[in-house]
């Protein structure tokens, strides 16, 4: 039986879930930090010992109790900066993959929340979203595996057409993926909503910060793998998604991106190159969801530039659409179902970029996050005798909007967070159905995070140590051995799994993997 195809691109997902003790302010960003880091503990001690849903994990501690942690599903669990509960996900090799993933994750999170509840005496409330209303902003992270070559020429020199072709890209990304937002933060003008969270934080092109002084680009050099062939793209400046759509369009139009990127010579070919500051433009695009704004861009022929003055937003973006229209056909991807995917991926977004440019937002309610929200907005408005026009001069009334959308919407909670409400009644679109996302949650994907998964459930009570790209083993003698999987797109094969699980030793193991060859791992004594 041969070996399953290599997937075109391995991603995934970062999310630091924003966390509250019921009854605590969700308007103002003071709180107390030795609760802060009891209730996350208290939560994370939860999921790596309910059954009900996580199934049955593997936890390393690394010397602090729940610090770095392993589920089964292939995911890490851990207390960023001991305040928020952070959820990334396996890798993935598939965006529909990949939205599962994260929608398990959120999952998990909410059924760990009422579990820490009820050790601790007070309820929790999770939200998925990016920023507090008062400045203060965390993230969900993307990564995608992209080739070393690559790597370089988007995160090393000079400026250059690869680099201006992805920050045009995550410019204009947010018409079809930002997460929606009430109100401003870091400008003088008032704005009663705009396309993106994060967009705002946006301060340079390209750095190696995360905290401050925000990058498009960022160069981030934690690989995860084998440094010679592989890298790991690490984009921080996305939104987090409640509705899958725009967590399924968002990932599979950047593995896409990037895909085009490392195949083609002249990648830029009659594609719109943004002329100017990005991340001035990165703040006018989420600041307009009337699409009112014309942006100054040029084009690339082969290895040039040359001006062509403004266009707008949708416009841009529908350029890279139908680039990636073609691509998706002529690519030889090697497995159907996974060009199908993608196919799936493109289509959606020219459907759903034309049903913007029409001003038809409405359509898009449950669909992706900001139409949704933007609809409900207009609604709870509209109740109350009020437009955006009047949002714009009130800042109570701004208040109220952010609590609904940004807060009721995003909340985890399944019973009462409006988003969960909203899916009950059948208002949001899924992309992929319950049994998938409750299976990923002990689960996890094909290929490297599955033999993370298999050695550690063989050999769980001889594991020293477990990392993204290796699973360290202490075998009779009390030495120890790493298995290194340096390759984060390895497949896992019937053979291979027989091997792990008939193994009835650590040393037995390692002697059937060097007499089968098997390249993908690396044995280190």
């Amino acid at each position: 039986m041969p070996n399953p195809a290599r997937p075109a691109m391995v991603m995934g997902l970062e999310t630091e879930y924003s966390i509250y003790a019921r009854g605590q302010s969700r308007t103002a960003p003071a709180k107390d930090g030795g609760q802060l880091k009891e209730m996350v503990d208290a939560l994370i001690a939860e999921a790596f010992t309910d059954p009900l849903f996580t199934g049955p994990q593997l936890m390393v501690t690394h010397g602090q109790p729940h610090g770095l942690g392993w589920l089964h599903n292939g995911a890490r669990l851990y207390n960023d900066m001991h305040s928020t509960p952070e959820y990334c996900t396996p890798e993935c090799p598939r965006p529909d993959i990949l939205v599962a993933h994260d929608q398990a994750g959120m999952l998990i999170e909410w059924r760990a929340s009422l579990l820490a509840a009820q050790q601790l005496g007070y309820e929790i409330d999770l939200y998925k979203k990016n920023t507090d209303g008062h400045g203060h902003a965390y993230g969900c992270h993307e990564n995608y595996c992209v080739s070393t070559r690559l790597w370089n020429k988007l995160f090393k020199g000079d400026v250059n057409l690869h680099q201006l072709i992805m920050a045009t890209f995550f410019v204009v990304r947010p018409i079809l993926t930002g997460a929606g937002k009430v109100g401003v933060e870091n400008a003088v003008r008032t704005q009663p909503f705009q396309l993106s969270q994060r967009a705002e934080f946006i301060s340079t092109f390209r750095s190696q910060i995360t905290t401050s002084n925000r990058p498009i680009l960022n160069e981030r050099n934690e690989p995860h793998a084998n440094a010679d062939y592989w890298q790991r793209v690490h984009y921080i400046m996305g939104d987090a998604n409640m509705c899958e759509a725009s967590t399924y369009l968002k990932t599979g139009l950047t593995a896409l991106m990037f895909m085009l990127l490392q195949d083609e010579r002249n990648p830029g070919f009659h594609l719109p190159i943004l002329d100017g500051q990005y991340p001035p433009m990165a703040h006018t695009v989420s600041l307009d969801p009337q699409f009112e704004a014309r942006l100054p861009v040029q084009f690339a022929t082969r290895d040039a530039l040359y001006d062509t003055g403004t266009l707008p937003a949708p416009e841009i973006l529908s350029r890279y659409l139908g680039r990636l229209a073609e691509y998706v056909q002529e690519r030889p991807f090697q497995d159907a179902g996974e060009q199908a995917v993608y196919a799936d991926v493109v289509a959606r977004a020219q459907e759903y970029l034309a049903t913007l440019r029409t001003g038809k937002i409405h359509r898009l309610y449950g669909v992706l996050d900001w139409p949704t929200k933007y609809a409900l907005l207009e609604n709870f408005l509209g109740k109350r005798g009020k437009t955006f026009a009047d949002a714009a001069a009130d800042d109570e009334l701004r208040k109220k909007m952010r609590v609904y959308a940004d807060h009721a919407f995003c909340s985890l909670d399944r019973e009462r967070g409006l988003y969960f409400r909203l899916e009950r009644a059948g208002h949001i679109t899924r992309i992929v159905n319950d049994a998938q996302v409750l299976k990923a949650t002990f689960q996890p994907p094909a290929g490297r995070p599955q033999l993370r998964t298999l050695l550690t459930d063989r050999f769980v009570g001889k594991i020293k140590d477990v990392d993204w790209a290796k699973v360290n083993i202490r075998s009779a003698s009390g030495k120890s051995v790493t298995l290194k999987l340096n390759d984060p797109m390895l497949t896992v094969d019937d053979a291979l799994i027989r091997e792990i699980e008939g193994a009835k030793s650590p040393y037995e193991l390692i002697q059937s993997i060097r007499r089968t060859n098997r390249t993908q791992i690396e044995i280190e004594e």
